[in-house]
Parts: structure tokens; C-alpha cells; sequence
């Protein structure tokens, strides 16, 4: 074994074992959080707060998805489930978080953590606090879901791919854009050739006709 091949098993050791004390640290404070709602309800904690404890869990389990480690040469495209959620947005101006969320298919509370993640998501807000998503900010927050649970980035790996992932989605709308500009071309070419074709036949049927009559007279 060659002193640069022993150096590059070294590097991967090291990278594996942080992949794998990650997943360990991740599984680790998931069984402390399930642990403390079990504990709870031993010493017959009110059902309200156990509830409340429980809820707590599942949200850093829902903000927080079993990640991947991040690559930089990772490409990212529009999956199927994104192009139809993305096609099931209503056309209008703005949405309430909690029709944004409905839509999304998450809480609102994690469109509202991603806002403090994610710069590309920005809705405005109204003079008494009330949010307002334009149609841009829940394809964004469709495309930074199908990032985290789909793709499995981490937030900070989903932010640097987000860019990326927008300008493919709109690679493909012009490319769907072009296909059905191209049908409808060839769809007006095809009619107007049958019609061409129906005008020439008529003025050959008459013709036969007019023979006909000649030679019958």
C-alpha cells in the first residue's frame, strides 16, 4: 500500500466516522426527548402538559429531518411530486400562512422556522404582524420542503441548493413552454394542410362530375 492511498482511506475513515456520530448525536437526543415524555407520564403529569411535551418532540423531529451529509456536487432537479405540487397552487395574489401551509403540506410553524433559515423565503407582512405569501414564496417554501424531505439536505446544504433547484424548475417550464408552442405550430400547419387538401378534393369531385354530365348527355 502506497503512502497516498493509506492517506486517502485515512480521509474517508474520518469522514465516514463524523457521518456516523452525527446520525448517533441525532438518534441520541431523539431517545432523550421520548425518554422525557415516558418519564412524564409515570409521575401522572396532566394530560394537557404531556401533550404539550409530546408536541414539542415532534417538532424538532419535523423541523430537524434525518439528514444526508452534504455534497457540493450533488445535482438537483424537479421531482414529480414538486412539479404537481407546484401545479396545484391557486391563481391569486396572496395566502394566509395557514392556507401557505395547507398547500406546502407542513405546519405553520415550520414555514415560520424556515423564514429564520432561508433568505430566499421572505413573505411580507402587514402592519399587525399578519403574513402574506405570494404565489413565488409558497413554490419556494414547496422547493425547500422537496429539498430537506426528498433530497435529505441539511438546512444549510438546501440553502446553497435552492438557487439551483429554482432556475431547473423554470428550465422546464420553458421547456414545456416551447413543446406546446411547437404542438400548437404543427397542431395550425396540420389544419391548414387539410384544408388544402378538402379544397382541392371538392374541385377534383366537381370536375368528375362535369365529365360525368359530358358524357352522359
Amino acid at each position: 500500500m502506497t503512502i497516498e492511498t493509506a492517506a486517502i482511506g485515512t480521509v474517508d475513515d474520518v469522514a465516514g466516522a463524523a457521518e456516523v456520530t452525527e446520525v448517533a448525536v441525532k438518534e441520541a437526543a431523539l431517545k432523550q426527548a421520548l425518554g422525557k415524555v415516558l418519564d412524564a407520564s409515570t409521575e401522572n403529569v396532566g394530560d394537557v402538559a404531556l401533550e404539550s411535551m409530546a408536541l414539542a418532540d415532534v417538532d424538532q423531529l419535523e423541523l430537524i429531518p434525518f439528514q444526508m451529509r452534504d455534497h457540493d456536487f450533488i445535482e438537483v432537479a424537479p421531482s414529480d411530486s414538486l412539479e404537481r405540487d407546484l401545479s396545484t397552487i391557486p391563481e391569486q395574489m396572496a395566502f394566509k400562512i395557514g392556507t401557505a401551509a395547507d398547500l406546502v403540506g407542513v405546519k405553520p410553524y415550520v414555514l415560520r422556522f424556515w423564514e429564520t433559515e432561508f433568505d430566499a423565503l421572505k413573505p411580507k407582512k402587514s402592519q399587525k404582524g399578519q403574513r402574506a405569501y405570494s404565489r413565488r414564496d409558497v413554490e419556494t417554501a414547496m422547493m425547500i420542503k422537496k429539498l430537506l424531505y426528498e433530497d435529505r439536505f441539511s438546512i444549510e446544504g438546501a440553502r446553497s441548493k435552492i438557487k439551483e433547484l429554482r432556475s431547473k424548475v423554470k428550465g422546464v417550464r420553458e421547456d414545456r413552454a416551447e413543446l406546446e408552442k411547437m404542438r400548437e405550430e404543427v397542431k395550425h400547419r396540420v389544419d391548414e394542410v387539410r384544408s388544402v387538401a378538402l379544397t382541392e378534393m371538392k374541385a377534383l369531385l366537381g370536375d368528375i362530375s362535369r365529365f360525368r354530365a359530358l358524357f352522359s348527355a
